[in-house]
């Protein structure tokens, strides 16, 4: 597998990194109201999309570090384990956090994650894990998985804030 250029690296990280300054952007002004608001039945309201994000961040740092420092060592490739997100939503109590505290996660965790990748020469975007549901994947790919996670559930915020109506 050839090494990815030092460009594609670069735009992968810059995707990543930006994901709190435009979490907090989507977040900017958000009433309590519109927190709880869930924009169709079974649909997750903002609070519970934000504790999601902070939980994926922390399957995120684990899966992005597993692959850089073990993914390349003598052919091997760690298994990414895979996690129920809705049975997290459901038995984590996702509608009584903090959104503080979820979005003070998700932005230490992204952070730290972003430095630590930045740090890492381009060939170490080659490692591979292996997903039992969406097979090998490069650091590469994870990266850009996950940078563009938060910016799938931004949307989501968006079009929430949009939908719900202040109550007279």
């Amino acid at each position: 597998m050839p090494t990815p250029s030092a460009q594609k690296v670069a735009e992968a990280l810059d995707l990543f990194s930006r994901g709190p300054a435009e979490l907090e952007a989507a977040l900017a002004g958000v009433t309590g109201e519109q927190l709880e608001f869930h924009p169709a039945p079974g649909k997750w309201n903002i609070l519970q999309i934000i504790r999601h994000l902070a939980d994926t961040e922390i399957v995120a740092a684990m899966r992005l570090r597993l692959v850089a420092a073990q993914g390349g060592l003598d052919g091997t490739k760690p298994t990414l384990l895979p996690f129920d997100q809705d049975a997290w939503a459901d038995n984590l109590d996702y509608e009584e956090s903090d959104i503080s505290d979820a979005f003070a996660t998700f932005h230490v965790l992204r952070n730290d994650t972003s430095k630590l990748l930045a740090s890492q020469p381009p060939e170490t975007f080659e490692n591979v894990g292996f997903h039992p549901e969406r097979g090998d994947l490069t650091l590469l790919a994870l990266v850009e998985i996950f940078g563009n996670h938060v910016l799938k559930h931004i949307e989501q915020i968006k079009a929430a804030r949009k939908a719900c109506k202040p109550s007279k």
